[in-house]
């Protein structure tokens, strides 16, 4: 990370949206990262906060380390030329719980972003028709869930747990903002554009317990979608530095400077225009004591709307990049054959090796379900594998790619850049940002971005860099599942395919094939957090039918206990007790979810059922940039400053029932 002298980007001026201000928590410009490290220059350098500085002309900064910078000349060194970015900090997101509510409240409530007419509780959003028929969708949606799945109902108490669709009419029911990304990046799959800048709406519900007032979110999340046309901004450097604001701003002065001067100004806003509206729903949710083997199931509805009209009088369910309509490809062999044909080119074989494939509409669903756990071990998250086979690829050389390198690994790529493929890859539940609390309670995340997202982030910020001082960015998009994972325990790890070479673990710890059948996993046998309930998954194209068959229990070492997967843990964990814990375990409050909501049907208080419920777990530690197994997430630790690898379900926000149901 660098930190630059001040100096102003001078944006044109613009009237600031009136009201409008945040606190952004700012993610630092990887400038190493966009480096070209071998080019040779004689321009001076300058040695700034433990960095040699170089600037190269318009096509390049080269970052060093003050140990490899020449030493300084006793004559007098001419003055040196000011660079545009000096003192200025680079923001891919906005997600500071603090400076998302208060920018919400200034006139970025999804009403507004999304219809242009004011609202965030959802009885006034739906007396909107436009916003209506997005709901009204939703509301079908939940409905064919329902028909799929016949025992489901709405309840914290049943096997099968269907989401209410009477939310979706409540007056306890809004959607908060919780992020703002900056997704220059995008710009590859438009070119006629400079990528796009997204607003991420989370469904929380404020209602009354027990003569109380209880808080919390559920799992749904609704992606409001603006591309940000090039307006004169030929090459995007305007809006790249719009990004960059000065360091030593921060919190609601660095939002003010933002939304005046910065890339939420009122100038950058009318670079703006609506693209899409994307839904992602748990709809339903069967709990592990129905589903043994494969610890739960929750279903993910997820859709994209498009404006019917510039006026957007109302939205229709839009096309999904690079999700194939596996029904229509089901029923239609000569459509599978075209498919196949289209992705065999040479052009769009380069196109998925990098990671910017783009499907011709003719093949693309309009809704597709994600499936958890076990991410892309299940066929449910794997639509390209769902209608095509290896057959159709004979004829490809794969030598020439590096991100696969035969058909099994060419469709892995495919399926990890669908939709549902990608929401199940390193995720949160499902999700790749669910929010920090903005008032944490029990259960509270110790940080609301997926590993996927996290990885993607610095990604993001070397693309957003490149473009600032001018350079080329890469448009090189790694494996979803491989990012913010490192090496080390949990990782994914190559098990003999040649594009997964490079993917090894830690020294210290195994690359082993548990359910996975193309990749393995890196762990420490028997150890804290390790799996220790896993067999072989039976997966069908109807997900309902998936399972488990031959579990073994290899067991845990040095008197850990296992915690099986008809407790909700997929594939078994390696836990202890608090008093046992060592340097790499921390300890959890685990609340025992299905009696806190038996505390609270029967009346009780939300405080009184936490006081009853909750209980100490020993935990394998992890935090922001140490992720946790595939189908873990990180729960705040007792010290409120660590965290412990939880199973997702036992986090109250992340499931359905995550409110207090009256039956």
């Amino acid at each position: 990370m660098i930190s630059l002298s001040p100096v102003e980007l001078h944006p044109p001026e613009s009237r600031r949206r009136q009201g409008a201000g945040v606190t952004v928590v700012a993610l630092l410009a990887s400038l190493v990262a966009c480096a070209t490290p071998h080019l040779e220059s004689s321009a001076p350098q300058r040695v700034l906060q433990g960095l040699a500085v170089t600037s190269a002309g318009p096509q390049a900064l080269v970052v060093s380390t003050v140990a490899d910078a020449p030493e300084l000349a006793d004559e007098p060194v001419p003055p040196m030329p000011t660079h545009p970015l000096d003192g200025k900090r680079l923001h891919v997101a906005v997600v500071d719980p603090a400076g998302v509510e208060h920018l919400e409240a200034q006139g970025f409530d999804i009403g507004e972003m999304v219809t242009g007419r004011s609202g965030s509780i959802v009885t006034e959003l739906t007396e909107d028709p436009a916003f209506a028929s997005i709901i009204n969708t939703l509301h079908a949606d939940i409905r064919q869930v329902a028909r799929a799945n016949k025992g489901s109902r709405v309840s914290s108490s049943g096997g099968w747990r269907l989401f209410d669709r009477r939310w979706l009419r409540s007056s306890e029911m809004s959607f908060q903002l919780t992020g703002v990304f900056n997704r220059i990046d995008r710009r590859a799959f438009d070119p006629e554009t400079c990528g796009e800048t997204r607003f991420l709406y989370r469904l929380a519900y404020e209602t009354e317990q027990a003569g109380e007032t209880m808080r919390g979110r559920l799992p749904m999340a609704i992606n409001v979608v603006y591309s940000v046309s090039r307006d004169g901004d030929a090459d995007c450097q305007e809006l790249a530095r719009s990004w960059h604001a000065p360091q030593a701003l921060e919190g609601p002065s660095l939002v003010d400077w933002m939304l005046e001067r910065g890339a939420l100004s009122a100038a950058q806003q009318a670079r703006w225009s609506l693209k899409s509206v994307e839904t992602n729903t748990q709809a339903m949710r069967t709990v592990s004591g129905v589903r043994q083997s494969m610890a739960g199931n929750s279903d993910y509805v997820l859709r994209v709307f498009v404006p019917t009209d510039e006026t957007r009088s109302a939205f229709e369910a839009g096309p999904m990049e690079n999700t194939p309509d596996v029904g229509r490809l089901t029923r239609s062999r000569a459509l599978r054959n075209e498919l196949a044909a289209f992705l065999s080119t040479p052009e769009a074989l380069a196109a998925t090796d990098r990671g910017t494939l783009q499907l011709p509409e003719r093949f693309l669903a309009r809704r597709t379900t994600a499936v958890a756990p076990r991410g892309l071990t299940r066929l449910g998250n794997r639509p390209f594998s769902q209608v095509l086979d290896a057959d159709h690829f004979g004829s490809v050389d794969f030598t020439r790619y590096a991100t696969f390198s035969s058909p099994t690994s060419l469709l892995r790529r495919l399926d990890a850049a669908s939709c549902a493929g990608c929401h199940q890859s390193r995720a949160i539940s499902g999700f790749h940002h669910v929010g920090a609390e903005r008032t944490p309670t029990f259960g509270a995340l110790y940080t609301g971005i997926s590993p996927h997202l996290t990885g993607d982030l610095k990604r993001r910020e070397a693309y957003v860099a490149a473009i600032a001082v001018g350079d080329t960015p890469d448009e090189m998009r790694p494996l979803p599942e491989t990012q913010g994972t490192g090496r080390g325990f949990g990782a994914p790890c190559g098990t003999g395919e040649r594009a997964y070479e490079a993917l090894t673990c830690e020294p210290g710890l195994t690359c082993m094939q548990l359910e996975d059948e193309e990749m393995g996993t890196c762990i420490e046998e028997h150890a804290l957090g390790a799996p220790c309930h896993y067999g072989k998954v039976r997966t069908r194209k109807n997900s309902r039918r998936d399972w488990v068959s031959g579990l073994q229990k290899p067991g845990c070492d040095n008197g850990l206990l296992c915690y099986e997967n008809r407790s909700g843990f997929p594939q078994g964990m390696c836990f202890n007790h608090c008093e046992d814990g060592d340097a790499d375990s921390v300890c959890t409050q685990s609340l025992d979810l299905d009696y806190f909501q038996a505390c609270l049907r029967h009346g009780k208080t939300e405080a009184a059922c936490l006081a009853k419920y909750l209980y100490p777990m020993g935990q394998r530690r992890c935090d922001a940039d140490t992720a946790c197994r595939q189908d873990y997430v990180c729960v705040l630790s007792d010290d409120g400053k660590t965290g412990g690898c939880e199973a997702p379900y036992f986090v109250y926000q992340l499931r359905i029932d995550g409110y207090p149901h009256g039956r």
